[in-house]
């Protein structure tokens, strides 16, 4: 298995374009990688593929409605063979995109930002700045 990750790590690190067109798709694990070594990416636009990469900014994406897909994805290599700037451009704002959002401390930080909201939203007096849960309190503050 380690060796796998070490393959897939080698031809994506030296790829001109990395691809991931699937029918469909949950969190494009593959993508994702791919997208934080800076590389253009081409992808369909299903399931979280879609919501990873915004079409034309960080990637370019195929629609996902079963059409040509190998047509599409033949063009658009074409494209970015064609423009190595254009493929540079994707691949550093993609890298962006991936620091930005799907980075395990960004996800911590949003699931702890909706708990707060949360608790806010149904136990005002929990979410306040000062509040101090009972089992923490000095003993001061306990009487």
């Amino acid at each position: 298995l380690r060796e796998n990750a070490l393959v897939v790590n080698a031809l994506q690190r030296h790829a001109t374009v990395v691809a991931q067109l699937s029918v469909a798709e949950g969190f494009g694990l593959t993508l994702t990688e791919a997208m934080w070594k800076a590389r253009p990416v081409v992808t369909t636009g299903v399931g979280g593929l879609a919501e990873q990469v915004v079409p034309g900014r960080h990637g370019l994406v195929l629609p996902g409605d079963g059409g040509d897909v190998a047509g599409g994805a033949a063009r658009a290599f074409d494209r970015l063979l064609a423009d190595p700037q254009l493929a540079r451009h994707l691949g550093d704002a993609a890298r962006r995109r991936v620091a930005e959002q799907f980075l395990p401390d960004r996800q911590l930080r949003r699931w702890g930002a909706l708990l707060t909201e949360l608790v806010a939203a149904t136990a005002p007096d929990l979410a306040a700045p000062d509040a101090v849960a009972p089992d923490r309190a000095t003993p001061e503050a306990r009487s």
